[in-house]
């Protein structure tokens, strides 16, 4: 049976700090690590939803734990997962981990109930991510494999010679591999095609991740001493020492810099888009940082391996906007220039939102949505059900609490992931499946910065009855 355990966090400043805006001139700290006695099992590979939860794998009895931006940490042992290694977002709101011959998902509302897939061409478990094509795509030894995320099928397995893969991330257009045994990074596109980037002799690289362009960076840490390093296509790999780290899991922050976990060290060091390295300290001594993912609002959350603890550090902000040189008009006045979206680095704001408020049992409604900065968007459809007062929360009404006082509590039945064009809009279609019945759909823009939240009604009318034919 699967069981939740609920730690709330006692550092009630600590969620203050995360809900308002970083102050000027604020600089990275490390803000708390939580649970304050450490979790049961060992944490490992986090990734964030769109609510600024994080989300972290666990070997152990349980399977995966979630920390909210309030602090409040549960844990869940889920169906159909077992050791899970990594974590990332899917494309349309679920969570997905690499575990053992397969792949398995769930969703953040209902972590409890996963869904396993088995992939019958690899056999072992390492780094999975969301594609550039939205596919889910893990690897495995010397496979690359791209699943369907719609129902867990496997499309294509794409061998690569000599690999022996870990991590895995998406930039630029392709995917990227960490390859621990080929001592390289592998380029490779949606198509199964290789670029191949050295990172020297016994490098034994662990971790990669997207930064800005097609950049990437890495963690090599089976050299003497450690490295980190960045690839520019189709430049040749940059390689920067990092002495006595072992850095493993590597993030890419708010502040375009990278972020990777120290474990021998027990510090972050942050290496530029340029090459130069310094350290962040703060985190409990022979705490043993592993693995590391960026959040919301300039944040990162780190697992802290021996401590079995997840650290929160903020205060990271995005560097000032380049501001171009103002060249004095030489002609007659342009013509006012399109609006367009908000350089990176801006929090994304609402433009507009429609939807189809009712529609009938088998159809499906049309959400329009303009955002004014870069990010994606999440759409999750929750249906209006009755319940019964059970403290501060609504529940579903049963024979022991019949006389508690009747409220309405909403229950998750779909999400959805729209990515936002250069325009800053999205389009999506939904609700042909549903039942009739009273919705809430919840819409969130989210980026590197932050979140902005709205919602609308939605009305599903039950089909009208055939009327009977006259003889």
């Amino acid at each position: 049976m699967s069981h939740q355990r609920l730690i709330p966090l006692l550092l009630l400043v600590l969620a203050a700090a995360l809900l308002a805006p970083a102050a000027a001139g604020a600089v990275p700290v490390v803000s708390g690590e939580f649970p304050p006695a450490g979790f049961a099992d060992t944490p490992g590979q986090l990734t964030t939803d769109p609510a600024g939860n994080a989300w972290v794998v666990l070997g152990g009895t349980d399977d995966v734990a979630e920390v909210t931006p309030d602090g409040t940490v549960r844990t869940y042992d889920a169906t159909d997962i077992a050791n899970p290694v990594d974590i990332t977002l899917g494309p349309n709101g679920d969570l997905w981990v690499s575990q053992a011959n397969g792949v398995a998902r769930f969703s953040p509302s209902d972590p409890r109930r996963a869904t396993a897939y088995a992939i019958p061409t690899v056999a072992g478990k390492r780094g999975i991510t969301t594609g550039p094509d939205q596919n889910i795509w893990f690897v495995a030894g010397d496979q690359a494999v791209q699943v369907n995320p719609a129902d867990g099928r496997e499309i294509r397995s794409f061998p690569v010679t000599g690999m022996d893969a870990r991590g895995i991330t998406t930039g630029g257009g392709n995917l990227w591999i960490a390859d621990f045994g080929g001592n390289r990074i592998v380029q490779l596109t949606t198509a199964g095609v290789p670029t191949f980037y050295d990172t020297g002799v016994n490098s034994a690289p662990q971790e990669v991740v997207a930064g800005l362009g097609a950049q990437v960076g890495y963690t090599a840490p089976g050299l003497d001493p450690d490295e980190v390093g960045l690839i520019t296509p189709p430049d040749p790999a940059i390689r920067v020492p990092a002495p006595r780290t072992d850095a493993t899991g590597i993030a890419f922050g708010l502040d375009q810099a990278y972020w990777a976990a120290d474990f021998l060290s027990s510090d972050l060091t942050r290496l530029t888009s340029t090459g130069t390295v310094t350290t962040l300290t703060g985190l409990s001594a022979n705490s043993g940082p592993r693995q590391i993912t960026a959040g919301l609002n300039g944040t990162l959350w780190v697992s802290l391996e021996t401590s079995r603890r997840i650290a929160l550090v903020t205060g990271l902000e995005a560097p000032p906007p380049v501001v171009p040189p103002v060249t004095p008009p030489t002609g007659p006045s342009p013509p006012n220039p399109p609006q367009i979206p908000n350089p990176p680095g801006a929090q994304p704001v609402f433009a507009r939102v429609s939807l189809t408020r009712t529609i009938t049992q088998g159809r499906s409604a049309t959400l329009r949505v303009a955002v004014t900065s870069a990010g994606t968007v999440f759409v999750r459809v929750e249906r209006k059900l009755s319940g019964r007062r059970s403290g501060r929360r609504c529940v579903a009404p049963t024979r022991r609490n019949r006389r508690a006082r009747a409220c309405s509590r909403y229950v998750t039945r779909a999400t959805l992931r729209l990515p936002v064009s250069r325009t800053g809009n999205a389009t999506g279609r939904f609700g042909a499946r549903l039942s009739a019945g009273s919705y809430r759909v919840s819409i969130s823009a989210g980026n590197a910065v932050g979140t902005a939240r709205t919602s609308k009604p939605l009305t599903i009318k039950p089909r009208a009855r055939a009327r009977p034919v006259r003889r």
